[in-house]
């Protein structure tokens, strides 16, 4: 919609192309829609990823819009209080079909008044958005132009599993990205609130309190932590650092599909506690959260059988009896039957193989000879 914003290629994207951006394409008003926000941003980006092809030079600016594979003004040093007012096309120094510039700009820059000779013109002015092979914006490539923005994180995948809730990942993405409305939060952006702690009543309540530092909540952890068999130390991490280490656990499928959504719901009990002190004025309880997070175990392990299974090991059955959870067995290996049948007398038989460690590469082969006895010979 920005791109379509900009070229202004039909009547109603015309005049709101008139109406809210100045010849430069830059944004000279504010229209009264949450849409116009990210369509803000947008047109900026657009614009300075952008070339322009010229056909009459009406609609293109010579100073500021890239038509020469630079901009004019910062080939020519032009300060930066002055550009604004620099608003001339390329159609006010070309008419009649002959460039007319003045003897002190030919002086001053005679390479780009060679750039300019050589350019093509003709036809109709039309901007290209660089990284497009056709020049047009799809949705595809506008996603792909943004990804760089947005860098990859371990835990991109790991929150987002179709065993938990979204909205209890969604409280542990908001925490990630520091985005929870605690006392603190809430105080940093202006508003008025009671900088303590509601569950132990004694701290500031920032994230890393309520999530992990408060003694109340750290004896619900500890208890959790004790059923996974995660010796780690609680002073030794923050919550960041704990979930950093938590991802990097090597589990079976089974046991890492509960190791995920329990952190996940003992996050979501915090914050679902903390909220009943606040509102219900209850009183806080670590036991209340690890019985909401041992109901989460039930209701995975019993809509999500398929997910995966146990280590026949000892130490997977001690997590599952911990949290009251039945194991499921990985399935034995399948026995294939290989039968060899001597050969009559007085034959031998030779049985042969070999291999190849690429092409080319090392190889070798090699035999067995055995008589109707099965004797090797």
């Amino acid at each position: 919609m920005a791109w379509k914003v900009i070229e202004g290629n039909s009547f109603g994207y015309d005049i709101m192309k008139q109406r809210y951006l100045n010849q430069c394409c830059q944004v000279n008003s504010v229209a009264p829609s949450t849409v116009w926000i990210g369509l803000r941003e947008e047109i900026g980006e657009l614009v300075s990823n952008s070339f322009s092809y010229i056909g009459d030079g009406t609609s293109t600016l010579f100073w500021l819009d890239d038509w020469l594979g630079y901009l004019l003004v910062d080939k020519c040093g032009v300060p930066f209080f002055m550009r604004d007012s620099l608003t001339q096309t390329v159609a006010d120094y070309f008419f009649e079909g002959v460039w007319h510039f003045t003897q002190t700009f030919v002086n001053s820059f005679p390479q780009i008044v060679c750039d300019i000779l050589l350019l093509p013109i003709g036809g109709k002015d039309a901007r290209f958005w660089k990284p497009s092979l056709q020049g047009k914006v799809s949705s595809v490539l506008a996603f792909a132009h943004h990804g760089h923005k947005f860098p990859r994180v371990s835990w991109g995948s790991w929150i987002w599993e179709p065993f938990i809730p979204v909205r209890r990942s969604l409280v542990c993405w908001r925490l990630l990205h520091d985005r929870m409305p605690n006392y603190d939060r809430l105080i940093r952006h202006g508003l008025v609130a009671p900088n303590w702690c509601p569950i132990c009543k004694r701290d500031a309540e920032t994230a890393e309190h309520i999530f992990w530092n408060c003694v109340c909540v750290q004896q619900a952890w500890a208890i959790f932590l004790t059923w996974f068999d995660f010796s780690q130390g609680l002073q030794e991490l923050d919550i960041h650092s704990f979930l950093v280490a938590a991802w990097n656990r090597q589990l079976s499928s089974q046991i890492s599909m509960l190791w995920k959504a329990g952190i996940i719901n003992m996050i979501w009990a915090i914050w679902t506690e903390r909220n009943s002190c606040i509102f219900d004025s209850k009183k806080f309880s670590s036991k209340h959260i690890l019985q909401h997070v041992k109901v989460a175990f039930l209701e995975n392990d019993m809509n999500f059988k398929h997910l995966g299974t146990m280590k026949n090991a000892w130490t997977d059955y001690v997590v599952l009896r911990n949290i009251g959870v039945k194991g499921r067995v990985a399935p034995p290996p399948e026995f294939i039957s290989v039968s060899w049948w001597p050969p009559i007398t007085p034959w031998m038989k030779v049985n042969t193989d070999g291999s190849a460690l690429g092409v080319p590469g090392e190889i070798a082969s090699g035999g067995v000879f055995r008589d109707h006895w099965g004797w090797v010979r």
